[in-house]
């Protein structure tokens, strides 16, 4: 099965899977707390935007004001079997554009007063004045450092929202999964400066004194992106006998953001209903902005945005279709068709016992009837097969005897043993 990755660039749609367009539907909807619906193809697409700029530092020094857009989307209507899984992400693509804009003449007549001061001072008075130094110039870091990466000052765009899950199924609602934010590219910021010639005061913070340079910064434009997706918690799978677990053990494989549909989950919609669209998949998003600000800021508030998006994930059950125990009677409208087991056995190679699907399937709620495992068979004893005219021709009759289902239909008892290697011991034998 291929992984296809969504993600929306820069914010402006459309969805690039691959680097290819994807279709999508987009939601018009403008309010700051909103419901979508997924489509039964297609990706939806909603953004939220700042009506305005907000001021982010204002410290005499320099005045910085920023707006920010986010596009989410979310998948469409998920096909799955029985005891697989599926993953539902809330992809986010943001952007944040600030500005900043520098009182330079009065910064550079204030620092130099304050430089003036304190060389004409001593003792006590020169220390206090000495403070009122660095705290002055600490305004103009905050300034030029806002979007410096490393630096104390340092103002990242990030995204916080708090985001669950609620998935129906047949017997009730598994509510409130967790999910957690995943990059999918690196964190970008592109600032431009501008500037004029004027004499800068190019401070010291070591000797406290300042040297004078022909240009000064007069403000800068910074844009800040971030791509990426809110998921589900990673789970991880028991080697051999595939249970579900959620956090790593010493045997365990991982099974990424996924949610694994029961072995005995009932087939939905049925066929031919075209009015059931599954089982219902409800993704909470709160506190999605605006992520202008950094928690200690004094206007810090990213409750503003909130979505709720309603989706379904179809189910075919093809494994362990339901009937009633007292009855007899299919509850699964697959049970008519394939009985209540319907998967088939197959040679596998237990170092790969999965090639080219996803685990969990066979094995889940199963694991009596798995009689060896790779460490087992590895030390038991080999098979010796004696052949000649006759033995040959009790092989070929016995696959005739199998009708058109070939040489890899393996007739066996309710313990899962070769009927024909029991009955055929002169063929056969251990080594």
């Amino acid at each position: 099965m291929k992984k296809v990755l969504i993600f929306v660039i820069a914010l402006i749609m459309p969805v690039i899977v691959f680097g290819q367009t994807c279709d999508t539907e987009r939601d018009p909807a403008t309010g700051n707390n909103r419901s979508i619906t997924c489509d039964a193809e297609n990706s939806v697409v909603t953004n939220f935007k700042t009506t305005s700029e907000v001021t982010a530092i204002d410290n005499g020094v320099c005045t910085i004001k920023c707006t920010e857009e986010l596009a989410l989307s979310i998948d469409p209507i998920k096909k799955v079997l029985a005891g697989m899984s599926f993953s539902y992400p809330l992809y986010v693509s943001g952007e944040r554009k600030c500005t900043a804009t520098y009182d330079y003449v009065t910064y550079n007549k204030k620092i130099k007063d304050l430089i003036k001061e304190y060389e004409s001072l001593s003792g006590a008075a020169k220390t206090t004045k000495g403070n009122e130094l660095t705290n002055y110039y600490a305004l103009r870091k905050q300034c030029d450092n806002f979007t410096v990466k490393g630096s104390d000052e340092f103002n990242e765009y990030k995204l916080d929202a708090k985001v669950k899950l609620d998935v129906e199924t047949s017997t009730g609602v598994d509510k409130d999964i967790k999910y957690k934010f995943e990059s999918l590219l690196d964190y970008t910021n592109t600032v431009t400066q501008d500037d004029v010639v004027y004499d800068n005061c190019q401070y010291n913070e070591t000797t406290r004194k300042c040297t004078e340079t022909g240009r000064t910064i007069t403000g800068w434009q910074e844009t800040a992106r971030v791509i990426g997706k809110y998921a589900m918690e990673n789970r991880y799978l028991e080697k051999y006998t595939g249970k579900v677990l959620d956090k790593p053990a010493a045997n365990t494989c991982d099974a990424e953001d996924r949610y694994f549909v029961g072995l005995n989950e009932l087939t939905k919609p049925l066929t031919g209903d075209t009015r059931n669209q599954g089982y219902k998949l409800t993704l909470y998003a709160e506190s999605l902005g605006d992520n202008l600000m950094r928690k200690n800021a004094p206007h810090y508030d990213r409750s503003t945005w909130k979505l709720t998006a309603t989706c379904y994930y179809q189910v075919k059950n093809f494994m362990y279709p339901q009937q009633e125990s007292s009855t007899g009677r299919c509850i699964d409208e697959m049970c008519n068709e394939i009985g209540t087991i319907g998967y088939m056995y197959r040679i596998i190679d237990l170092n790969d016992p999965f090639p080219d699907r996803e685990p969990g399937a066979n094995w889940k709620g199963k694991e009596t009837i798995i009689s060896s495992t790779k460490d087992r068979i590895t030390s038991l004893e080999r098979f010796r097969i004696n052949l000649n005219r006759n033995s040959i021709k009790r092989v070929r009759d016995y696959n005739a005897a199998q009708g058109t289902n070939g040489y890899t239909t393996f007739d066996l008892t309710d313990m899962e043993k070769s009927k024909f290697i029991i009955s055929n011991t002169s063929i056969i034998t251990r080594k």
